[in-house]
């Protein structure tokens, strides 16, 4: 999905790529239901910002970010 295309105030789920840490640990990705709040960049590098249902926010950085589904 186009990160361009996400709503503002929409549930979405977003899929985490795995990841290996620096001992060689691998983080299996987690997929999480957040709402889109909108678009940021920090230090020239894209992050998409949301919320989760409890009204906290925080970032998403866009290129640990595998697959992002509506939901209906």
């Amino acid at each position: 999905m186009n990160i361009e295309a996400l709503e503002f105030g929409k549930k979405y789920v977003f899929k985490i790529k795995d990841w290996t840490t620096p001992h060689e640990t691998v983080v299996v990705g987690q997929a999480k239901e957040r709402v889109f709040v909108g678009h940021k960049e920090l230090g020239g590098f894209p992050f998409i910002q949301v919320a989760r249902d409890n009204g906290t926010k925080h970032l998403i950085d866009v290129n640990t970010i595998e697959t992002i589904s509506t939901i209906q």
